[in-house]
């Protein structure tokens, strides 16, 4: 973690250098911040961006909406509380277009080592996945025949079987360098979404997406 105001490391709650308690994962670029006198230390002003940068209106996009405009420093605080990531579409006047956070100069990355390719991530647990709604059926018909229930009142098994699937893969690309907070929500509600938003994060075919959408078909056609 590194001070908003001078860049400093991280050691405590509060900056060693500036007394400051705002941090952020990744150091910001153009940090221009003057350490003051002791007299001068409780009126310093929170702001140590450069004139031309406090000017800056920033625009991002927020569940398919258009927001802003905000400052630099705002967009930090959203970026500290998760509202925004590296992959968040930003724009501000002069740029030709959209682009991601981690291609502009809002945040400097440098210092952290880019995501995994999507040829070095592990696919194993996604291909489980996308058999699930054939597996799953198999599942429940053991388990009815060994505590003797009906396998359509087991039909629970199926959904966490996906679920489990589901988060120990988004686990998975977390560890590899990948946000994927806003992936969760679809891993535990709509899989089909979750594994089609995962190849194109990993830009990877939808191979394992139409899979599951595949296999899914056949059970409703052809259920056990």
């Amino acid at each position: 973690m590194f001070c908003s105001k001078c860049g400093e490391e991280k050691k405590n709650s509060t900056c060693p250098n500036c007394g400051n308690t705002v941090f952020t994962p990744h150091k910001l670029k153009d940090l221009k911040w003057d350490k003051p006198k002791e007299s001068e230390y409780r009126t310093i002003s929170a702001d140590t961006l450069t004139p031309e940068q406090e000017a800056e209106e920033w625009y991002y996009v927020l569940r398919g909406e258009r927001c802003g405009p905000v400052s630099r420093l705002q967009f930090l605080n959203l970026y500290n509380n998760e509202k925004v990531f590296l992959s968040t579409k930003v724009w501000k006047a002069g740029m030709p277009g959209w682009a991601d956070v981690n291609q502009t100069d809002l945040i400097d990355i440098s210092n952290q080592p880019p995501p995994l390719q999507g040829d070095d991530i592990n696919n194993s647990i996604v291909w489980v996945l996308a058999f699930v709604p054939i597996l799953g059926p198999i599942i429940e018909n053991i388990i009815s025949g060994v505590i003797g229930e009906t396998s359509g009142s087991l039909w629970f098994v199926t959904l966490i079987l996906n679920i489990i699937l589901c988060i120990t893969d988004e686990n998975r690309l977390k560890r590899a360098g990948y946000n994927t907070k806003e992936m969760l929500l679809w891993a535990i509600f709509l899989i089909p979404v979750y594994l089609f938003r995962r190849a194109h994060l990993l830009k990877q075919k939808n191979v394992y997406a139409i899979v599951w959408c595949i296999t899914f078909a056949f059970m409703i056609l052809i259920p056990f």
